[in-house]
């Protein structure tokens, strides 16, 4: 059975349930005499459809996306989630530093000599973005050093003053290089700080090494000091300093708009409003710029409509403590603020892009800056068009069966249809109605064409409720008609309607809410004759 829903409560919903059921439904025009009567033999039927009936009907691919507001409007809603962590603002690869230095000793004499190295790892990869600190979640440091075999002996010591556990520098010491030629040390970093240097706009972790050496006898093996050094495994858990200004997000977002097809809402219906609500948490205290760089609404077959946003909306960034509480922000996008919005989706479109970028400190301006890994960038995109519209251009044509039962036909004068409507639903339904052969040949009209079948209450475009408006129909069909229509195999019904929102020229738009409903009550008459 077909779905109809929302607008198309209009015609088969309302007409085509009250009085054929469902489009593959026949009706038959039957009665059941045993003896004389000239009496009217009532049937009544009664119905009341909601609103909110029939979003609750819907599959759950599209009533997921409806929701009531607070006015008992009802809205279409799709959302996204977007998200920037912390390796989407800094880069910290492994951290690795090789060397070989000179440590000979004085020839033929029993001399100490001293030696002083510096060495350092970079740490910043990114221009212009500047390390001050880290706390490290998780590290393993691992120090391999090669010395002369033999000939030479002395002592050394790896210091990292920028590398501070539990209050002091990291530092490792051979005591004995003539019996320790291969020195392997290993050291786990979790909770430990580093603190870097600035040299050139560039951030740096300094390792300092200071040797004693002495000759040993004989001729040494070597004069030279080899070290590999390997921070592996970081993880950091707050990073200080400054981040640069560049791009952090850059994010193309798609939504389907396929309650268009799925509501099977026609292309002539426009809707009034439509916003777009980008809210943004930044647990970071990094100042963000938020830009919608477009908005691309897509439709097969027609050329994309493309709509540029100028504002950019700068979140600002979140401030340090025990606790890190986000700064909230959001920029709203609408009719009021992009032009060309709603005549993007009045044309019905399948699909929308948008394309959205947040770049760090916008202004670029010099300040400390901060992170704390395990939070996020967080943000969510909801695109928002309320049920809010007018249109008079939609025209519906449904065909229905019925059947004649001609055994019982002769004992019926006439049939009579009589219709009661209470309709707070903000829209006039007008019908017409013709049989049909199997052919599609027109054999006339039920009754007289484009009658005003369902009116709208008096002021449909204001409230969150509204008193229903009353009208009524009565159609008679005779006997002899409804032989006529048999014999030449008038057995399909075919009904126009059409409807009706405020006035789509002047930009009138109303209303559907969830207390919205059609009350209909049908009554079949039928006068028989005398029996023979």
């Amino acid at each position: 059975m077909k779905k109809h829903y929302i607008i198309l409560l209009i015609a088969t919903l309302i007409i085509g349930t009250t009085i054929w059921s469902c489009k593959k439904d026949d009706l038959t025009l039957s009665t059941d005499f045993t003896n004389k009567i000239n009496l009217p033999v009532p049937f009544l039927k009664s119905l009341k459809i909601s609103a909110r009936d029939l979003i609750e009907k819907l599959d759950s691919a599209s009533s997921e996306y409806l929701f009531v507001d607070n006015d008992s409007l009802i809205n279409f809603k799709y959302d996204t989630a977007f998200s920037s962590e912390w390796n989407d603002l800094v880069e910290f690869n492994e951290l690795t530093a090789e060397n070989n230095f000179d440590i000979s000793v004085v020839k033929n004499k029993n001399v100490k000599v001293d030696y002083t190295f510096y060495d350092s790892i970079l740490v910043s990869f990114i221009d212009g973005q500047r390390f001050d600190s880290v706390k490290i979640a998780e590290a393993d440091l691992i120090l391999d050093v090669q010395t002369p075999p033999s000939g030479i002996t002395g002592n050394y010591t790896f210091r990292l003053p920028g590398l501070v556990k539990n209050g002091s520098a990291v530092e490792f010491t051979n005591t004995d290089m003539a019996s320790v030629s291969e020195f392997h040390a290993t050291e786990n970093l979790n909770g430990s700080w580093m603190y870097f240097d600035q040299k050139d706009s560039n951030s740096y972790l300094i390792i300092e090494i200071t040797v004693e050496v002495y000759p040993s006898g004989g001729t040494p093996s070597g004069s030279g000091l080899a070290f590999q050094m390997n921070i592996t495994e970081l993880k950091p858990d707050l990073i200080f300093g400054y981040f640069g200004s560049m791009d952090v997000i850059e994010e193309t977002q798609e939504f389907p708009l396929d309650f268009f097809e799925s509501l099977d809402l026609p292309a002539e219906i426009k809707f009034k409003a439509m916003s777009i609500d980008i809210g943004i948490n930044n647990y970071f205290g990094v100042p963000l710029g938020v830009r919608v760089d477009s908005m691309v609404f897509v439709k097969e077959g027609e050329e994309p409509k493309q709509i540029f946003i100028d504002p950019i909306e700068e979140i600002k960034a979140a401030e340090y403590g025990d606790i890190i509480v986000p700064v909230h922000d959001s920029i709203l996008i609408n009719e009021s603020t992009a032009d060309g919005l709603m005549n993007a989706i009045n044309s019905s479109p399948e699909k929308v892009y948008i394309e959205l970028v947040g770049k760090i400190n916008p202004k670029d301006i010099d300040t400390t800056n901060f992170i704390a890994a395990d939070n996020l960038i967080e943000g969510d995109v909801t695109i928002k068009i309320p049920l809010w519209f007018n249109t008079t251009k939609y025209i519906r044509n449904d065909t229905m069966s019925f059947k004649i039962d001609t055994a019982q036909l002769k004992y019926v004068e006439d049939v009579t249809l009589k219709f009661n409507f209470d309709n707070s639903f903000p829209f006039d339904i007008s019908a017409q109605a013709y049989v049909i052969n199997e052919q599609g040949d027109s054999l006339g009209t039920v009754f007289e064409a484009r009658i005003n079948l369902i009116k709208s209450p008096d002021n449909p475009a204001i409230g969150t409720y509204r008193e229903p408006k009353k009208s009524s129909l009565e159609v008679m069909i005779s006997s002899s008609r409804l032989l006529e229509l048999y014999r030449q195999d008038g057995y399909n019904i075919v009904l126009n309607s059409w409807v009706q929102v405020g006035d789509y020229d002047n930009d009138i738009y109303v209303k559907l809410l969830s207390t919205d409903f059609i009350d209909v009550g049908l009554k079949f008459i039928g006068s028989s004759g005398e029996l023979n």
